[in-house]
């Protein structure tokens, strides 16, 4: 079977859902919200618009800004990147090392949270390393 090109919205909520979706196929994202795919897309084209249960999911599983998304007032939500495993372990032995040299009793979320600063910080610097690069390129 041969899938429809996407269709453009006829409404900005459409976009913002669309923009929530992502790289997410509608399957997925139509079972996690617990809606049919075909209401998504009723959604997403802006035929129809979604009910409370539908956007209380979005911000209990996404997230999402409903501010953002129902009036486009306030800022767009972060967009979820791909995350690098190799990165998250190493950051994970280091968090659990910090951990066991300081003998410190941290419960899960506190490690939770100390794994995610490390590797907000670890993408941070990542993204100042490639802005840095391209600027010396540009330079030249």
């Amino acid at each position: 079977m041969i899938g429809r090109p996407p269709q453009q919205s006829k409404t900005e909520l459409g976009q913002r859902l669309a923009s929530v979706r992502g790289k997410e196929t509608r399957d997925s994202f139509a079972l996690k919200t617990e809606i049919s795919t075909r209401s998504l897309g009723s959604y997403e084209r802006g035929d129809s618009v979604p009910d409370a249960n539908f956007l209380a999911k979005l911000v209990e599983i996404y997230d999402v800004d409903l501010n953002w998304l129902i009036c486009g007032t306030s800022q767009q939500p972060k967009q979820i990147k791909e995350i690098d495993p190799d990165a998250l372990a190493e950051i994970l032995r280091a968090v659990l090392d910090w951990k066991e040299r300081r003998n410190a009793e941290l419960d899960q979320e506190q490690i939770a949270s100390l794994i995610a600063t490390f590797y907000e910080n670890l993408i941070s610097k990542a993204g100042e390393s490639a802005g840095n690069e391209s600027d010396t390129v540009s330079r030249n």
